[in-house]
Formats: structure tokens, C-alpha cells, sequence
């Protein structure tokens, strides 16, 4: 390419304004690369030449490993769901139990109250001789009696309460469990989607760097991308046209590939050390 400035012409390099080689974030055999019909109708791997679009997927790694992570990692979401599940019915359960022996703790405790009470009274007629000795065994056999069985049901709401607890604690590992494994299938599922290889700007493809069936890894370069809607254009000046140069300046560019057409750029950057000049213009 040819700059001219002042009736001047140097002859330019021409390099795109932006080029950046577009890496995979995760390593595997490749199995997609995309593809692009040739002249002749025949679909063909992307290559040298041709455009891309922002957001299209370039190429793309086996996703069977890491798609069995994700679906481990959501087999134990569903598996805490259910111990979830049953714990919540064992819970249920327990609290009604719980309901059920306090009753029954307040029924059984009104029995050894009068149970007590009777047997208190026996016990001071005895000792003036007011009753006779079986009257007296039969009251404090029935407070023996009602003392048991408050005993049992006491120990029966304990029982329940502590199942109520047990079933409370195991409620609060099963809601850690699902919220660790709902985390894990968030984190297994970014490198999934990172086996698929996104351009990240409309451009044109400089070089590819990988066939199907490759083994790449991590921070491996797959292609080397160019935007191209704006170029820059490096010339070397002597020192004495320094002077006549500055930032800003507009420079007409021609191409011996598209002859007969001038492209307008603007002066970017002056190395004064290399006595170079860029400028930037739009095809």
C-alpha cells in the first residue's frame, strides 16, 4: 500500500487494527470446528479468509466429560431434594408425635395428682387406724400405678421432642447439602459451556491452528482473528518530513490490490525513535 502526504508517497505496511489469537479456556479432543460452504457448494472447515461473527461458536471440545460432571453434581441436587423430602415427613410425624404425648402427659398427670392425693389421705387414715391395711395398699397402688405411667409418659415426650430435633438438624444438613450441590452444578457447568470456542468479535479468520481430533489444552490458541473494518497503515519517514507531521493529520492511502481507490486515514501514533507513522483508516 502507498501513503501520500503533501504530494509524497511512501510505501506502507498494512496491518489490521485489532488481532488477537482467541484461546480455549479448558483443555480436550476437538469434535466441531465450524464450517463454511467452498465455491462449489461443499461444506468445508473455516479457514484463512473467511468472516466471522461475534458470538459464533468457532470450534468446540468432546463436552462428554464435562457433562457428566454437571449431571453428577445434579444427582445430588436430587438426591438432598429427597432426603429433604424425608426428613420434612419425618419431621411431621415427630411434631405430631409430640402433640400426642403432651396430651397424653397432661391426661396421665391429672391421674397421679388424684392418684397423690388419694393415696396422701389413705396414708393419714391409716396412721389413726381409720382404714384397714388393704384399703391402704389398694391407694398406694394406684399412685405406684399413676407414677409410672407419668413416668412412661414423660419419657415418651422426651422421646418425641428428640426426634423432633433429630429431624430439625437433619432438615438443615439436607438445605447445605442441596445449596453445596446446586454450587457444584453452577461450577461444573462453566466449564461446559467453556469446551465451546465464541468468537469475540465480528472478523476475519487469519490462521487456524487446529484440525479435528486435536488434543488441546487450556490457553491453547485455536485461531487468530483480525478486525478489519479499520487498518493501520506504517510508514517510515526520513527525519527531515518529521517536522511537516502530527497527530490528526489526514493521509490518503492506495492499494495496488483495489486500484483506482483511495482510502482516508488519520495520523494515530509518530515513533520519532524509528521515524515510523500509523494511520488509521476505515475500508
Amino acid at each position: 500500500a502507498r501513503s501520500s502526504l503533501n504530494d509524497v508517497r511512501y510505501s506502507a505496511s498494512i496491518r489490521p487494527a485489532a488481532q488477537v489469537e482467541v484461546a480455549f479456556k479448558v483443555g480436550g479432543y476437538i469434535d466441531d470446528i465450524a464450517r463454511e460452504k467452498d465455491p462449489a457448494g461443499q461444506w468445508r472447515y473455516i479457514q484463512a479468509g473467511d468472516v466471522v461473527h461475534r458470538g459464533a461458536t468457532l470450534a468446540r471440545v468432546r463436552q462428554s466429560d464435562y457433562a457428566a460432571r454437571v449431571n453428577e453434581a445434579k444427582s445430588q441436587v436430587g438426591e438432598a431434594r429427597s432426603a429433604l423430602d424425608a426428613n420434612s415427613s419425618q419431621l411431621h410425624e415427630a411434631t405430631a408425635a409430640v402433640d400426642t404425648a403432651r396430651a397424653q402427659v397432661t391426661d396421665v398427670k391429672a391421674y397421679f395428682e388424684k392418684a397423690q392425693l388419694d393415696y396422701d389421705r389413705a396414708r393419714a387414715l391409716f396412721e389413726t387406724q381409720s382404714i384397714t391395711k388393704p384399703e391402704y395398699d389398694a391407694a398406694k397402688a394406684q399412685y405406684e400405678i399413676a407414677a409410672a405411667k407419668l413416668e412412661a409418659a414423660q419419657g415418651q415426650l422426651k422421646a418425641s421432642e428428640a426426634k423432633v430435633a433429630t429431624a430439625q438438624a437433619q432438615i438443615s444438613m439436607a438445605e447445605s447439602r442441596i445449596k453445596t450441590a446446586e454450587a457444584t452444578t453452577v461450577s461444573a457447568g462453566i466449564p461446559l459451556q467453556d469446551t465451546q470456542l465464541k468468537a469475540p468479535m465480528s472478523a476475519v479468520v487469519i490462521e487456524r491452528r487446529i484440525e479435528m481430533g486435536t488434543l488441546v489444552g487450556q490457553g491453547t490458541a485455536a485461531f487468530v482473528l483480525a478486525d478489519l473494518t479499520f487498518v493501520k497503515a506504517v510508514f517510515g519517514v526520513p527525519d527531515t518530513s518529521l517536522k511537516s507531521l502530527k497527530l490528526g493529520d489526514t493521509l490518503t492511502i492506495m492499494s495496488d490490490a483495489t486500484p483506482g481507490t483511495e482510502f482516508t486515514g488519520h495520523i494515530s501514533r509518530i515513533s520519532p525513535a524509528a521515524l515510523f507513522v500509523n494511520v488509521i483508516a476505515r475500508i
